[in-house]
């Protein structure tokens, strides 16, 4: 199965929140944050628990996480900007070319990177802030 590739847009998709029950539904975040859509295997689960220590630096760059797992305990209390979603029969993940997946899509709504490996933070931080709208946000907030 292949990953949808940069530059496309990602299928809309609805699936519930673990921690909640709330259902999620990606378009309600494009154009106003960048989303990094995670298709869990467990290095993607490992990635994820690093990633919500660091919560900060995503809010920062206006990020919300979208992890989408079969199964999953309830996680407990994710940050702001973290949703572990359900997709208990794969559906999504199969639209989404297949475990394990890492994509990140701009706020103009395009796919920036897609992988098979999940980036260290420090590599995601580096190529987010060398995206020109993200310079421009970061010299309008001072920062």
């Amino acid at each position: 199965m292949d990953l949808i590739k940069p530059g496309s847009s990602v299928p809309a998709f609805t699936l519930p929140d673990a921690q909640t029950g709330r259902r999620i539904e990606y378009g309600s975040f494009l154009r106003k944050r960048r989303i990094i859509i995670l298709l869990l295997n467990d290095a993607g689960r490992e990635w994820f628990a690093g990633a919500t220590k660091q919560a900060r630096e995503f809010a920062e760059r206006d990020l919300t996480v979208l992890a989408i797992a079969r199964s999953a305990e309830k996680p407990g209390n994710l940050p702001a900007g973290f949703h572990l979603l359900l997709d208990e029969n794969s559906v999504v993940a199969e639209r989404l070319g297949g475990t394990p997946a890492f994509y990140l899509i701009g706020k103009d709504t395009g796919i920036k990177s897609a992988s098979r490996t999940f980036p260290t933070p420090a590599e995601l931080f580096r190529t987010i802030d060398s995206m020109p709208m993200r310079a421009q946000e970061a010299r309008e907030r001072g920062e």
